[in-house]
């Protein structure tokens, strides 16, 4: 696979991810946040099972623990927390907490896997940021910002910054990648089971709300993995995690066109500079391409 396809593919992948942050807003009127969980990677995996037992593929349980396992479990948790942060914020304000991931990719993809963190894709990585705080800062005016759902979001890219850290070591296996995502949607589909008796459960049975489970499950779960972590084969985890700051861009255009948010300079200079930022970023590190042996 070239680098450029690989690029498209994650490119595809925040665009489908930051349409999720409205829908998954949208959809927290009609259900609480853990029945949204559940009913959303539930349907996820019964549809990767579906596809397992298609091709003759039989999950194997002794593969299920181990850094698979945790990063399964570390997944579901940054999961749950996106869902129970979206609902005292806005789908703007998640996209931008939850998508601080880059910086602790870097880190830890720093320490875990020798991804060196250059002066240069530090700067990159910090240009991204700047934009990203410009986009939220120039929604001020008509987004009032929810400091609870915002940390709780915050949190969950920190797990994310990380997961996707292990992720990368475990795509360097030889691990076939619809058996790993149905493993990881199962544990995010058991812990939400797990944890539905702790939660006030409310659902309302609307066209609007199975639309939500539906588009999240498709749309926003099951091919945007499949495309992300096929090309994470190809680049490095940082840099496929600083692509995800594109969702901040189409989480407020999707606000934009269906709830009116005011577009200032300031939101319009901020995209601008997340673009530079990604750019930056993946260009740094394609230079140096050959000091990692991980892109094979």
């Amino acid at each position: 696979m070239r680098r450029s396809i690989a690029r498209a593919m994650i490119i595809l992948s925040a665009i489908l991810w930051g349409t999720s942050f409205p829908v998954i807003r949208v959809g927290l009127m009609f259900m609480s946040p853990i029945v949204f969980l559940f009913l959303r990677f539930s349907l996820a995996t019964l549809i990767l099972f579906s596809i397992l037992l298609i091709r003759g593929i039989r999950l194997d349980p002794r593969r299920m623990g181990g850094l698979i396992g945790l990063a399964g479990i570390m997944n579901a948790f940054a999961y749950a927390l996106q869902f129970i942060g979206q609902k005292y914020t806005y789908a703007t304000n998640a996209a931008l907490m939850i998508n601080t991931s880059p910086i602790f990719t870097a880190i830890s993809a720093h320490f875990l896997i020798k991804e060196r963190l250059t002066k240069e894709r530090i700067g990159a990585i910090a240009i991204t940021f700047v934009g990203a705080g410009m986009v939220i800062l120039g929604s001020a005016a008509t987004l009032k910002l929810r400091i609870l759902g915002d940390l709780i979001c915050l949190l969950a890219g920190a797990i994310w910054g990380i997961y996707v850290t292990e992720a990368k070591k475990i795509r360097e296996s030889s691990f076939d990648e619809l058996e790993l995502l149905a493993i990881w949607f199962l544990y995010v589909a058991v812990l939400g089971g797990l944890v539905l008796p702790l939660e006030k459960i409310y659902f309302s049975m609307s066209i609007i709300a199975m639309f939500a489970v539906i588009y999240t499950a498709v749309m926003c779960t099951v091919l945007p993995f499949l495309l992300w972590y096929k090309a994470l084969r190809i680049l490095e985890a940082s840099t496929s995690s600083n692509y995800f700051m594109l969702e901040i861009i189409v989480s407020a255009a999707v606000e934009i066109v269906f709830i009116g948010l005011l577009v200032t300079s300031m939101m319009i200079i901020g995209a601008i500079m997340i673009i530079i930022g990604v750019y930056l970023t993946d260009y740094f590190y394609a230079k140096n391409g050959r000091e990692a042996s991980l892109y094979l």
